[in-house]
């Protein structure tokens, strides 16, 4: 594996490949170079039979703080054309992920936000550290859930999602558990290494083909008979995600975040500014 900026990679036992989320200086917070590197680990890690697995971890106190501010402030300020595109490549690697052939495990601790939990759901098997707390935050920074909304719907419902996109609420592991986005708690952080490993170990025993034709046998059941997936949905999650990156509520809700203070909304969308070329 080559060497990378944002992650950092190393194998484990019984074919693991653990990924980790390697930007602990912003709370590992996942910007678009983090998302190219990721996606080569997927190519590569794909290509080579040795893997029998993947693991999906953060370094330091967190797991991840979601979507990196910075970066969709710098893609509200760009042309359309780059901010589709980039929305788009956001949008094509969670369907990446979730189509990955192979077992993913998400191991969380700390905190995860937002577009963490939409990284997290898109793993076949989750476990968190007991202390680990889960939210929401994008309506309270003026931005929409867009890209990770297919994927979070398909783990914790309708009326769930309702809640927590609209409200913002915190909530803990135990809760995680019961929403169907956590299948396994462990006491602490350190906990984490040993439940991987228990886990890789039930995994390895398994086909590889039986592994890559049950997770594609899953998805179709699931989601082609309500289109949840399918390339329209995920273009129009990317188009909204493009679009409210670039209205004055997206701008004055990460100015306000950045600032330590709370935002003042006024009522205009991405479609009442002049477009940028």
């Amino acid at each position: 594996m080559p060497d990378y900026s944002t992650i950092e990679t190393s194998p484990g036992a019984y074919g693991a490949l653990t990924i980790w989320l390697n930007r602990p200086q912003v709370r590992n917070a996942f910007d678009d170079v983090m998302i190219h590197e990721i996606n080569a680990v997927l190519a590569e890690s794909d290509r080579n039979p040795d893997v029998r697995l993947l693991v999906l971890r953060g370094k330091g106190p967190v797991f991840s703080s979601g979507a990196d501010l910075d970066w969709y402030a710098r893609m509200g300020e760009t042309t359309k054309e780059a901010n589709l595109l980039d929305s788009r490549a956001f949008a094509g690697f969670l369907d990446r992920m979730d189509r990955y052939p192979k077992p993913i495990i998400g191991a969380a601790h700390g905190t995860v936000v937002g577009g963490a939990i939409g990284l997290l759901a898109t793993c076949d098997i989750v476990i968190a550290s007991i202390e680990t707390t889960f939210r929401f935050p994008e309506a309270r920074l003026g931005l929409v859930p867009a890209t990770i909304a297919p994927f979070v719907l398909s783990k914790i419902g309708l009326a769930h999602a309702r809640y927590l996109f609209l409200t913002g609420r915190q909530f803990d592991a135990a809760r995680a558990r019961e929403l169907r986005l956590v299948h396994e708690i462990v006491g602490t952080p350190a906990d984490l290494d040993a439940a991987v490993e228990e886990l890789a170990a039930d995994i390895s025993q398994g086909s590889p083909l039986s592994y890559k034709t049950t997770k594609s046998l899953l998805r179709r059941l699931t989601f082609h008979g309500h289109s949840m997936l399918s390339s329209d949905t995920l273009d129009d999650v990317a188009t909204l995600l493009a679009e409210i990156r670039t209205s004055e509520e997206a701008e004055e809700g990460i100015r306000a975040f950045r600032e330590h203070r709370p935002p003042s909304w006024t009522w205009k969308g991405p479609h009442d500014r002049p477009d940028k070329s």
